[in-house]
């Protein structure tokens, strides 16, 4: 028999640097107790929403609350869903159409939370397109008539 080869295999007794959970190592084999292995539940700092997972004892939380939340629009008053890690004054109202006003007079069609002047106004374009289409159409007709007076010459 070896004697390097014996150690305590006894439980180690001693308490994790956490100050809560005693070590789960064979006292014999070499080890520290600088961190505490241990899976526990916790809490976001900050919002206090339970965590979907645990993590490690001493482990510092580095990851972001992804707990859905609900807020209000500053702005429109609509409900916005938003993770609970997103600044309010980051989240933009999802509601389309936005239905305030443009500068031309006509509604936004944009999302809420987007600036209403962003892009061209649909409306004032189909307008655009239908006097254009118009014109274009008397402009036809005028230069037939032209013709036939000239043929008729």
């Amino acid at each position: 028999m070896n004697i390097k080869n014996l150690y305590c295999s006894y439980p180690c007794e001693k308490i994790n640097s956490c100050g809560k959970h005693q070590c789960d190592n064979e006292c014999g084999k070499p080890h520290g107790h600088d961190s505490c292995p241990q899976k526990i539940p916790y809490r976001f700092p900050g919002c206090n929403h339970p965590s979907p997972k645990k993590k490690k004892c001493t482990e510092p939380i580095t990851w972001k609350c992804t707990y859905t939340v609900y807020i209000t629009g500053a702005n429109c008053g609509h409900p916005i869903k938003k993770q609970c890690y997103e600044k309010d004054n980051e989240v933009k109202c999802p509601v389309k159409p936005c239905g305030r006003k443009r500068k031309c007079g006509h509604l936004c069609r944009n999302a809420c939370g987007e600036d209403c002047e962003k892009g061209d106004c649909k409306n004032c374009n189909d307008i655009h397109k239908e006097k254009m289409k118009n014109s274009m159409k008397m402009q036809r007709r005028e230069s037939k008539t032209l013709k036939t007076r000239s043929a008729r010459r």
